[in-house]
């Protein structure tokens, strides 16, 4: 039986923030507060012109140049050493273009022997009903967000949270936070 690992993608392995806020750059817009998830309240902005921007960025070529995630890298290469095989569940949208240009970017970083899958999910569409495919399982689910977190931990995966300035503000005793993906390894291996 192959040892699976389901993560998120956009600050866990992939590092979508630095260059998204670059193409905002780009295009005449300044981060106005630092240290928040949320766009609209980063660039304040209107939330609908907000969602309008991770769009257009999402389906540009930006999306498939996007660089590896602090240590991510080596913490998938150490994994994957030990038999790990990665089933990614992301939500940077449907768009057909979009999903072509985030396999290729995960394989152009990680290999292409390291997915097993690559779930590109609307944020609307959310991470639900994929992520139920796998309950009770005990899986490693590595995520960011503390909602699809918490929804792994329902949902009976051995959740992870990389830690992030965004969500220092939650706590959940049946998660655990982690640094890094070198956190990650000392845990699973």
């Amino acid at each position: 039986m192959e040892k699976i690992i389901l993560t998120d993608c956009d600050g866990v392995i992939l590092n979508w923030e630095s260059q998204f806020h670059l193409w905002m750059s780009d295009r005449g817009y300044n981060i106005t507060k630092n240290s928040v998830y949320e766009i609209h309240d980063t660039y304040d902005i209107a939330q609908d012109r907000a969602i309008q921007c991770i769009e257009e960025f999402n389906t540009s070529a930006y999306i498939v140049g996007l660089p590896s995630f602090r240590d991510a890298i080596s913490g998938v290469a150490r994994l994957k050493e030990h038999g790990y095989k990665f089933i990614a569940i992301t939500s940077v949208g449907d768009n057909p273009y979009t999903d072509l240009l985030r396999k290729i970017n995960l394989e152009n970083i990680f290999g292409s022997e390291t997915f097993l899958e690559v779930h590109c999910l609307s944020e609307a569409q959310g991470k639900r009903s994929t992520l139920e495919k796998f309950k009770n399982s005990g899986l490693p689910w590595v995520e960011d967000l503390p909602k699809n977190a918490k929804l792994g931990s329902e949902l009976g995966l051995n959740t992870f949270l990389i830690d992030h300035p965004y969500n220092q503000y939650f706590e959940d005793e049946t998660i655990t936070r982690v640094q890094n993906w070198e956190h990650i390894c000392e845990i699973l291996i």
